[in-house]
């Protein structure tokens, strides 16, 4: 099972919790057999480690269907047949895909965006942006496609270096680097 860690909570009786940024979190415990935490990832598809595929108007469903199951550890949400959840017994590889919706389950609320001083991510670079505060670049990268970390710095005023991956960090004074979704640990492998 993932560390605990702690950052978002939304409470599992709200159905369809979004936060502005189009990340969802969720909470929930459901009969006894788990408690869980989601933060859904927007534009990502889990592959590989099927358990069920169950029908799921939305991908919040899915956060409540797989604390069903044991053995469900992470999900993808598609609109494949109106809806539906794609149950998993692990993650192995995470692509694109915008049509998807994934997210890991964990035993408490996951860090998302959580700021480091002086440090630069370095290299996969998607794309720039502007913004005047780092804290400003979590929603820009969580809603552009294929980006999962960012750094920013004060160029023109504030500039979001968008990244697909984070491969190597620096330091270098004034840079700000964050993940936009949880961290596990390991750098995802794009195929």
């Amino acid at each position: 099972m993932l560390p605990p860690l702690g950052r978002w909570l939304v409470p599992a009786v709200v159905l369809g919790s979004a936060l502005s940024s189009g990340v969802s979190a969720r909470s929930l415990a459901t009969n006894g057999t788990k408690q869980g935490y989601c933060v859904i990832e927007n534009g990502f598809d889990i592959r590989g480690n099927d358990l069920y595929e169950v029908a799921g108007s939305s991908a919040e469903v899915c956060c409540d269907e797989c604390s069903k199951h044991y053995a469900c550890s992470s999900w993808t949400w598609t609109n494949h047949n109106g809806g539906t959840c794609w149950l998993k017994g692990g993650r192995t590889r995470l692509e694109v895909n915008p049509n998807a919706k994934s997210a890991l389950m964990f035993d408490a609320p996951p860090p998302v965006c959580e700021i480091l001083d002086n440090v630069d991510s370095v290299g996969n670079d998607l794309s720039s942006a502007s913004s005047p505060t780092a804290e400003g670049c979590c929603e820009i990268c969580q809603n552009t496609l294929g980006c999962r970390v960012y750094s920013w710095n004060n160029v023109n005023g504030g500039t979001c270096w968008l990244k697909s991956n984070r491969v190597d960090a620096v330091v270098r004074k004034g840079v700000k680097s964050a993940y936009a979704y949880p961290h596990y640990g390991y750098d995802d492998v794009f195929r």
